[in-house]
């Protein structure tokens, strides 16, 4: 069963339950922002900052490319025609898309042109409950076969050809321009103060939620696997639940610890919903091969394994910016995330990863040389105050996420429930 196979399965089943059973897709709870924040290592926000809410609808979020060259890949088409100044054959243009993930607009571009996935190049994925517009590069085509497509959701603009493809290097980061519809609390005084600090002296930045899984527990089984505790790994991946699961996932998993060890029964349990358990799968079929390689079952999602590695890190570089915050503490421009270089050793011992480099060995996993900026000054363009909330034109360097910028501001809500605070 491919993905797309999995997930339309899935949405059966969920149909099912939807008409039988609709209190088991609905969440009866807001989530307290701080809270999660908390499960990432990010602590000394204040407490009493306004409650905010994003992406109530796609509009609220739009995120443009900035490019060294100072272009802008605008939501806006600009009806370029690229004959006109052709240089080369690989056609550069702009993905315009909206309620859909990068991966599946590259999906839909690819089947619509006849060409493989392989030969569209792109420079990272995009929010799907956003407007974006992203830098995409196609080998093979002609750019009149392109820009009148219709891909449900997102369009390609044709810009101009050029002898390669675009690189990752070119990118400088991201204009956002979003809306956060808060409770009401604002004051203008604070929000002046809070912008002039963010771009005199810069806001820590720390790794958002996003990184750390959908159940914010990737930094958890990181950890248990720089122990070597494969066992703490299987359990933990398994049956530990998100603070914002739906209560028919939250189910599923005290299913799964009800019948821990029973691989064959287990695999029975998650391939009900085969897409949002596609990994557990992927490693049940495994263990059901040959229960006592755990190591080797694991193994099966090596991707992932690098994903827990990274959150990891990612945890203890939060936990020594939230330190830095709380005591006021200076630190360097930029911060190694190397866990065997010394810069975390005290957090390394309290966590006992201290042998982390052999555990990883017997993965095949390394950790990459990478230093990351302790604080970054934002370009915030305009700040304008709304009816329904406040609306930021910000730029921002790749690889900083708008979170932690907006984390120093607002106590931030996403999804369902929505508060009815929120302003429409």
């Amino acid at each position: 069963m491919n993905s797309q196979e999995a997930w339309l399965k899935q949405q059966q089943e969920i149909e099912r339950i939807r008409f039988e059973h609709p209190s088991f897709l609905e969440r009866h709870h807001l989530s307290n922002p701080d809270m999660i924040l908390a499960r990432i290592g990010v602590m000394g926000f204040s407490p009493d900052r306004p409650r905010g809410y994003l992406r109530y609808v796609p509009d609220d979020m739009i995120v443009e490319e900035c490019w060294n060259d100072g272009s802008v890949c605008g939501v806006r088409p600009t009806r370029s025609i690229p004959d006109a100044h052709k240089t080369g054959k690989i056609l550069h243009g702009n993905l315009i898309k909206t309620g859909l993930s990068t991966s599946d607009a590259l999906d839909r571009l690819a089947e619509a042109i006849q060409l493989p996935k392989s030969q569209i190049m792109h420079t990272g994925a995009k929010d799907r409950r956003a407007v974006t517009s992203q830098r995409v590069s196609i080998d093979g085509v002609e750019w009149n076969r392109v820009g009148v497509l219709d891909l449900h959701g997102a369009f390609f603009e044709p810009l101009f050809y050029d002898t390669c493809h675009l690189s990752y290097e070119e990118l400088s980061g991201h204009r956002f321009t979003m809306m956060v519809r808060h409770d009401g609390t604002e004051d203008r005084d604070r929000l002046k103060l809070l912008a002039d600090v963010s771009t005199c002296l810069g806001f820590f930045n720390f790794f958002p939620p996003g990184v750390f899984g959908a159940r914010t527990l990737s930094h958890k089984l990181g950890c248990l696997l720089l122990r070597g505790d494969v066992e703490g790994v299987l359990r933990a991946f398994f049956i530990e639940s998100g603070p914002d699961d739906l209560p028919v996932f939250r189910g599923t998993r005290e299913r799964l610890a009800g019948s821990y060890g029973d691989w064959n029964f287990m695999h029975e349990i998650a391939s009900v919903f085969p897409g949002t358990f596609a990994l557990e799968l992927r490693v049940l079929e495994s263990l059901i091969k040959d229960p006592k390689k755990t190591r080797q079952a694991l193994r099966s999602i090596q991707n992932e394994l690098k994903n827990w590695v990274r959150a990891y890190q990612a945890w203890l570089f939060n936990r020594v910016l939230s330190r830095a915050l709380v005591s006021h503490q200076t630190l360097d421009e930029k911060l190694s995330l190397n866990i065997l270089k010394g810069s975390f050793d005290e957090l390394v011992r309290f966590d006992e990863t201290i042998n982390a480099k052999d555990h990883l060995e017997t993965f095949g996993l390394r950790v990459k040389e990478e230093d990351r900026l302790v604080r970054v000054r934002p370009d915030i363009h305009r700040i304008m105050q709304q009816e329904e909330g406040t609306r930021f034109v910000v730029s921002l360097p790749r690889d900083v996420d708008l979170h932690a910028m907006l984390s120093h501001f607002y106590r931030l809500h996403e999804g369902r429930p929505i508060p009815g605070w929120v302003k429409v």
